[in-house]
């Protein structure tokens, strides 16, 4: 009988583990096809050159990736704030969780004035420009695109 409840428990963690491992590799796949339709946007609003190109995007992938990390700590930072209301923290708890939460926030829009500055040393000031309308026209692309998929798949 041990054996048994032992034989089924692995089972249930292994059939556990592949779902979870499916799970991961959908949510990559998703990322990297948004991230492909990023790069082929951004370059096609902005109209790089391939010189240009070949300056600009190791500069966007380290901003990528830096502010990737900085979003990971501000939703930890944010989590923790929004626990400590739950559990009616302290004042000075809820102070501390909040100055973490900015401090997180500050340091993803610092990250976006320093390369700024950088991309304005490989690109001209208009490209740069144009980047941040690129930017926001895509966020709000994928936006519109999950409100559709909501509004058609509404048990999804």
């Amino acid at each position: 009988m041990k054996t048994e409840l032992t034989f089924i428990a692995f089972i249930m963690a292994a059939l556990l583990s592949f779902d979870m491992m499916a799970h991961t590799q959908k949510h990559s796949d998703w990322k990297e096809k948004v991230k492909s339709e990023r790069i082929a946007f951004i370059t096609t609003e902005i109209d790089l050159t391939p010189s240009e190109a070949a300056k600009f995007w190791p500069l966007y992938n380290e901003a990528d990736n830096a502010r990737a990390k900085c979003f990971e700590k501000m939703m930890k930072s944010y989590k923790r704030l929004e626990k400590a209301i739950q559990e009616s923290a302290s004042e000075e708890e809820l102070d501390l969780r909040l100055q973490a939460y900015l401090k997180a926030v500050n340091a993803s829009r610092e990250i976006d004035v320093q390369y700024l500055e950088k991309y304005r040393k490989v690109i001209p000031v208009d490209k740069v420009a144009k980047l941040i309308v690129a930017e926001e026209k895509f966020r709000r692309q994928q936006i519109g695109r999950l409100r559709e998929k909501r509004e058609r798949h509404p048990e999804d």
